[in-house]
């Protein structure tokens, strides 16, 4: 199992750097998608790896699975990880994942377009 790394401070680089992934992914500069919740996290982690993993300090032990999938953890305090969080209620899990990379020619004439989407899971 990956060890799992902590960071205790909202100024820190890293923490700034996922601010700025989460608030603009549709950047070029940003490598990867966020993904929030057990269920999306656990059936998209299926098709591929997770880059990083970050969890809240209450969930570090309850989701060892998804450790073992991540080639990188990193635990923040609770309401740290609030301010990264798109949800309400967050489940004290969020992952980053490859972004998928295409070109227009590769899609099906019909395109879904979801713009500000509160919760994806009930799409």
């Amino acid at each position: 199992m990956v060890p799992i790394k902590h960071i205790a401070s909202a100024s820190n680089p890293r923490y700034k750097l996922w601010r700025k992934y989460l608030n603009s992914p549709e950047a070029e500069d940003c490598p990867w998608i966020a993904v929030e919740g057990k269920k999306q996290i656990s059936e998209l982690s299926e098709e591929r790896g997770i880059e990083l993993l970050l969890i809240d300090e209450p969930a570090s032990l309850k989701n060892r699975a998804f450790a073992g999938r991540s080639r990188e953890v990193v635990q923040v305090s609770r309401k740290m990880f609030r301010g990264l969080s798109r949800t309400r209620s967050p489940q004290g899990m969020l992952a980053f994942l490859d972004k998928p990379k295409w070109s227009w020619k590769e899609l099906t004439p019909y395109v879904l377009f979801l713009n500000r989407l509160q919760d994806p899971g009930n799409l």
